[in-house]
Parts: structure tokens; sequence; C-alpha cells
């Protein structure tokens, strides 16, 4: 098992002064070898805390078999953690769905790691979908109810020391009534899809056991380019009472390593729990800054006693501050920061949501690929390890909820709601990329039997009990909610002009005035446009408006909504941001459109991220300013028609097109950053298209070949309506 662990060593000034004084007074090598027994009795107990990560070794069987809690496990299937069983499946051939939605039995044997008399032995799970039964050695240890929060339990003292332990999680991803998300437009995927740890403490102990949270509570009360007021909570655990004086130690340290300041504070003990509480002044701070800087602190946390360390966690530090503006949209650090914000889901093609940490990596460096500043992790609780690449790369976060379409007016839900708005905001809140806590995506069709309202004026009032310094924002579909609407800090509105209804892309103005009425004085953020896109399906320019539900997508179609979409919020500066929908195309069991069944096409990078879509560089034109220039509709290589409409996107001053070598024309992109070439004939065979971007002295290419082939008007309208595709 590969084991990350996490050393913590107090500093002994006697024993190293009588350790230099035996060295270098006594050449006996019988001495050198007795210090260093003696160093190594020093250290051993002073192990803070140790994380064994139990990847490999489990065994699954689906469908809930007899007696799965005793029965022998080496036969059940051999799969490594983090793991779903329903990553092939979406829609079958007659529009029914085949996602499997049912338990499956984990069984893992490992052995105890090793412990000082007192320590403490913890299991946690960072995400299993959506009800997990975990039991250690046949003893029931608990449940955790909702599929994207971590949670823990204390084996200590049902580890089997001695001999081999038997660990079996019993996982259900069916619906549940009392569980969000009650309906949802994305795949609910089934298993231990995160890593399972175990961590291991001395008997005095930073807690992992509230909502599985770091202990650790930071929040930045203050933040001015002159001082940072912060103040840290620190949340101590023991089993074992002793007369033990714990106190708690923290250290502010730059980006470096090095340390700023450092204070202590004794624990505070109340019926076995014990707290420390800590002010940071930070004068001058060095500001983070988004993607223009985005520099991290780190405070670290000791818990000691008789001058030995027993306990240690780190978490990240930056310092901003965050407003929005009805009139004049977001400012970070008092300065304004206009959001280029795109919305993702978790799942990748191939892994469901068990994406490894190498597959976050790669997301992080499309995104910031195309320039985005900001992120709506949608529609639910994200991993940990991605908030941390957000943190570095300084993008912005809006972090939410799974409550989703529809509530149910019962207290086992509202409770469970609940439940999910702490862990989230308990486990992520020291993530400075984190601006927002969103509070539910499109509430709809809730009746007087269902009404939502109390729900979420109810979810309102845990956020800001728990994290008072942050905005809460919502996605809404129903401008005439306005009593909905008006809970949250902030609102922002799911509008697809072009793509559902009868109005095109450009109507994207009139909504916004519309909404903006709806809301007023408040702004207003976009939290979802877009259109769906298929890399097969291709039209000469300009497209029409195909048929959402249906099984024709074309691509030109979705770049041409998003350039109407975008420019209009790019123009209202009441807008405080918006967040394409998506940034990949993502597992949804209940469609059955585009080319494929099972996805949503809306994204602007394809589920496996080998193909970026046209409108991906519209965005990195206009948000990244390294010069680049890209020709549009490159896999619409066969063409029956003789003369075409070329378009490029390009951040360049000039953009050349070249016909087989010969020049046609210069362009200067327009404030969309688009290049367009009406009236371009082709000759019938292959034609090379290229185009050329220059900026200042830099050159930038991109080219194409184009294959035209006539075709009578009843072929050409057979062809479309086959399905005309591309490489």
């Amino acid at each position: 098992m590969p084991v990350s662990t996490n050393h913590n060593f107090q500093k002994f000034p006697i024993i190293t002064k009588l350790s230099l004084i035996l060295i270098f007074t006594n050449k006996s090598f019988r001495a050198v070898r007795w210090i260093g027994r003696l160093w190594i009795l020093l250290a051993l107990p002073l192990v803070a805390r140790e994380s064994i990560t139990l990847n490999d070794g489990w065994r699954l069987a689906f469908d809930d078999p007899a007696d799965a809690l005793h029965a022998d496990s080496s036969s059940w299937t051999s799969v490594r953690v983090p793991h779903n069983w329903n990553v092939t499946t979406g829609v079958g051939s007659t529009n029914q769905p085949t996602n499997q939605r049912g338990a499956g039995w984990y069984a893992l044997r490992f052995a105890a790691p090793k412990l000082d008399a007192d320590g403490r032995v913890f299991l946690k799970f960072n995400g299993a979908s959506i009800v997990a039964d975990v039991y250690l050695n046949g003893t029931y240890l608990g449940q955790h109810r909702g599929a994207f929060g971590a949670f823990c339990f204390e084996i200590t003292t049902n580890l089997n020391r001695a001999a081999e332990n038997d660990l079996r999680v019993r996982v259900d991803n069916r619906p549940f009534s009392d569980i969000p998300p009650l309906a949802g437009d994305f795949t609910m995927f089934g298993g231990l899809y995160r890593p399972v740890e175990i961590l291991t403490t001395q008997n005095i102990c930073i807690t992992p056991m509230d909502f599985a949270s770091p202990g650790i509570a930071l929040a930045q009360n203050r933040v001015t380019r002159e001082l940072a007021e912060v103040a840290v909570q620190v949340s101590v655990s023991r089993v074992i009472v002793t007369e033990k004086k714990a106190e708690a130690i923290i250290s502010l340290n730059d980006a470096n390593g090095k340390v700023i300041l450092s204070e202590r504070r004794p624990v505070k003990w109340q019926a076995g729990v014990g707290s420390a509480d800590f002010s940071l002044n930070i004068v001058k701070p060095h500001l983070w800054n988004g993607v223009k800087d985005p520099y991290l602190y780190s405070v670290r946390v000791e818990l000691a006693a008789d001058g030995r360390v027993l306990d240690s966690v780190q978490q990240p530090l930056g310092l901003r501050s965050v407003r929005v503006d009805s009139n004049k949209g977001f400012f970070l650090n008092g300065e304004p920061y206009p959001i280029q914000g795109v919305a993702l889901h978790q799942d990748r093609e191939g892994k469901g949501w068990a994406v490894n940490a190498a597959d976050e990596l790669e997301d992080m460096e499309i995104l910031r690929a195309m320039g985005a500043n900001a992120l709506r992790l949608a529609h639910y609780q994200h991993s940990e390890t991605f908030l941390q690449l957000c943190d570095r790369a300084g993008l912005l976060v809006w972090a939410e909820i799974p409550l989703v379409n529809k509530v149910r007016n019962t207290p086992e839900f509202h409770a469970n709601a609940e439940q999910q708005l702490r862990e989230l905001i308990r486990q992520q809140r020291n993530h400075p990329s984190i601006m927002m806590w969103g509070l539910f995506n499109e509430l709809y069709h809730q009746g007087p039997t269902d009404p939502c309202e109390s729900l979420v004026a109810h979810l309102q009032s845990v956020a800001k009990q728990e994290d008072s310094t942050r905005l809460t924002t919502a996605a809404s579909n129903q401008r005439a909610r306005t009593e909905l609407n008006k809970i949250p800090d902030l609102i922002a509105c799911n509008i697809y002009p072009g793509w559902y209804g009868e109005a095109g892309p450009a109507s994207m103005g009139t909504e916004l005035k519309t909404w903006l009425a709806a809301c007023p004085g408040r702004g207003l953020g976009v939290s979802e446009y877009g259109a769906g896109g298929s890399l097969k399906h291709h039209v000469e320019w300009p497209p029409q408006q195909p048929d959402p539900g249906g099984h024709w997508h074309p691509e030109e179609y979705q770049s041409f909504c998003h350039e109407e979409q975008f420019k209009q919020i790019v123009a209202n500066h009441a807008v405080w941001g918006g967040f394409v929908w998506n940034a990949f195309d993502f597992a949804s069991e209940g469609r059955d459109e585009g080319d494929r069944a099972g996805i949503n096409d809306k994204g602007l990078v394809s589920n496996d991220r080998r193909f970026r879509k046209d409108a991906f560089y519209l965005y990195r034109a206009n948000w990244n300013p390294e010069p680049m220039v890209h020709l549009n509709s490159k896999r619409f290589d066969l063409r029956h028609q003789k003369e075409i409409i070329v378009r490029a996107y390009s951040n360049c001053d000039s953009v050349e097109l070249l016909l087989n070598g010969r020049s046609l024309r210069i362009q200067k992109p327009d404030e969309m950053k688009i290049a367009v070439w009406p009236a371009v004939v082709l000759a019938e065979g292959e034609n090379q298209i290229e185009v050329i971007g220059r900026l200042g002295f830099q050159v930038v290419r991109d080219k194409a070949t184009f294959r035209m082939v006539p075709m009578t008007t009843g072929k050409l309208q057979s062809q479309i309506n086959g399905g005309l595709t591309a490489q």
C-alpha cells in the first residue's frame, strides 16, 4: 500500500549539546552508536500523524449478495479504489436508462499500522456514492448518507493489531427520497470513487471527526493591503484523559516556508473536547490575487505536551477579499476582476467519477490554456485535490451542494441537505479559491406540498452560521420565483437563448435585462449558458438552429450560440459573472441526443479530453493573451459547396488567409476576436487553407485541408439528414 507520512520532531537542545560533546571528546565508535540509539528512541514516538492510502487489494461483489458481510471475498472481482461500477453504462438502444443503480460490497484485508501504546486510528473515506455502511472485523461502524462529502470513523478499539483486519463497505447508489439530489442532468455513478485512507495519531490530536474536516478553521474577517485579520479555531480530541497540559502552537509561513509569526495557546477542555483559538494579524500582507498572483501562505498547527509534538496539520492561506457591486460587477481585493468562468462536472470517459490526480491536473491545464479564471464546480462537492489545484492556479470557485431540481418537504430530506452543506463548508472552507457557496440549482415544479423556500432560507442561515465571511449564491431557472431567488446573497440564472426556445442567441441581451428587472439592485450572474455541439456534425455558415433533443448537433451552431451569448454577457456591466456550460462533455444517463447516447454534449472539450471544439478557441482568443489563431470547422473536411465562408478566432492584430498558397485577404479580428472571409471559392479536390496571425513580431499559424466534392441538392440534403461526419 502506498504510504504518505507526515513526521514532526521537537528539538532537544540539551541532547544536541550532549551529543556534540560526546562525539568530539570520545573517539570510541561505541559512543557514536549509543548517541544514534538515543536519537532513535527519542524520535520514534514523536510521529505526529501518518496517512496510509488504501488503493490496492479491494474486492467487489455487486447486486447485494447474501451474507456479504461474512462471505469469503476471495472470489469477488478484484478492483482498485478509487472505483466506479457503472462507468460504461448510459442509455440503451430503446432509450431506456441502463445505468447500474444498486448495492455493491467492497472488501479489503489489511494489516494494522504500527502504533504507540496510546495511539489512535481513523478510517477516512473521501467519497462514496450514495449511501455507505462500514464494517470492520464484523463490527458495524456506521453509515454515511450523501455521495460527495468525506466521512470518517475512529477504529482504534475495533482494530485487530495482531492479525489482518477485514474491512467491508456496502455502497448503494440507488435513488433515495431523503438524500439530494432527487434529480439532475448527470449520471450518478456508484462506488468508492475517491481515495480511502487510514490516519494514525497520538491520543491527543487535531480531530478528523468534525465532519471529516481538517480540524482547523480559518476565517478571513478583514483583508486589506495594509492589514489582514484571520481568526483560527483548532478542534482537539482525546480518548485517554491525562494530566498532560497540551498546548497548540501556530505558525504562519510564507510561500518559501519561512516562519513569519508564531504563537501558542493552552488547549481548553470541556467534556473531552478541546479547542484553541488564535487571532493572526498580518501587516502589509501579500495578497492572493487570482490568476495574476495566487500567493499562498500556510498555517501550521502543532499540538504539544511535555515538550513533545503530538500532532501537526497544515492548511493553505490565501489572503483576499471579494465583493460584488450590482452595477459594476465582481471585485477581488478592491479591484475590478471580470469573471471568465466555466462550469464543470467531475466525470471522465472510461472512469466516471473515479478520476485520479493526473486527470485533475490535465483538466486544470486545459482550463488555464483556455484562460478561465473562475469555475463553477457543479452540482456538488468536488474533490479536495482539485481545490488544491485551484488554490495554486488562482482560479476563483463557486462551490455548491447537490440540491438540484426538486426537494421533499420532510425532516429527513431537510436534515440531509443541511448535513451536506455543513460537510462542504467545514471540509473546504480553508481554500482561498472558494469565493461563494451555492445553495441550489434549478429548483422547479415545487408546488404547495413541497415548497422549497423554507428549506433554502434555512440553508442560507446555516451557511452564514458556518462561514460568515463568504457570499452565498444559487443557480435559478425560475425568474418569477422572486421570493426564492432573493434568499441567497447573490442570484444567477441558467439561460440558453438560441438553444432552447425559438428566440436566437442574440436574445441573450433581452433575457438579461428581464432577469435584472426581476432582481432589482442585486446584479446578476449567468450560471449556465451555451449549446450542444458534436465533433461529427457540421454545416456551412451560417448555421440554422437544430432540435436540441435531436441527433443533429452541428459544431458550427454551438460556436454561433457562444459568440452571440458571450457578446451580450460582456456588454452588460450589471452581470457580475458568466459561467460557460460546460467545460467538458459529461455523462447524463437520461439523454439520447447528438451523436452519442448518455452524454450531454454542451462541453467545450470532449469527455475524454482529446478534442477541443471550435467554441473553446473563442474563449481562448478572448481570455488568454498568448498569441493564437484557430481556423474554424477543420473537422468539416469534406465540402460540397464551391463557395464557402471561412472563419477564424484570433487575438492577433491581423490574420491573413491563404488558399492553396495564395493570399486572399488580411483581416483585423472584431471585438469578439473573430475574423471572417466571405465568398471563398474552393477548387474541386483538395484545398489547402491556412490562416496566419501576427501580433507585433510574433507569428502564429493554423491550417486544414478541405476536399470539395460537388453534390446535387437532393444528395446533399440526404447526406445532412444522415449526419455528415468528419475525422
